[in-house]
């Protein structure tokens, strides 16, 4: 089973909004233009925030659905055992109907585990 990954997702939230204070702070001195970025950026923390969703439930949003029967694909992560941040960890991607399966990847490599999925023939 997968643990849900509070800790990831907390530490990701708590580093997106140290980059949205640095990009308002460029804002301030004219070196960055791109206020409506910000925006943006704010609103789907915002979004993150209030639907609780854990680091997995948002690496599923990128997920394609099954190239065999069109079901909808899950992230897998199995910690082998050890905390949450350990770099050991196995990652693939499942569809929940079927079972297709991409390899197994090891370590922090969530996006490619996740590429593997989407850019399958």
């Amino acid at each position: 089973m997968a643990p849900e990954g509070g800790c990831l997702y907390k530490l990701a939230v708590q580093e997106a909004r140290i980059i949205i204070d640095r990009l308002k702070k460029m804002l301030n001195r004219k070196i960055y233009n791109n206020k409506k970025r910000i925006d943006e950026l704010e609103e789907r923390i915002k979004k993150l925030e209030l639907n609780h969703m854990t680091q997995i439930e948002v690496y599923e949003l990128d997920l394609k659905p099954c190239p065999r029967c069109g079901e909808k694909a899950k992230f897998i992560e199995d910690d082998c055992g050890t905390f949450n941040l350990a770099p050991n960890h196995n990652h693939w991607i499942e569809c929940s109907k079927c079972g297709l399966r991409t390899m197994t990847v090891k370590g922090w490599e969530e996006d490619l585990a996740i590429k593997l999925w989407n850019e399958r023939n």
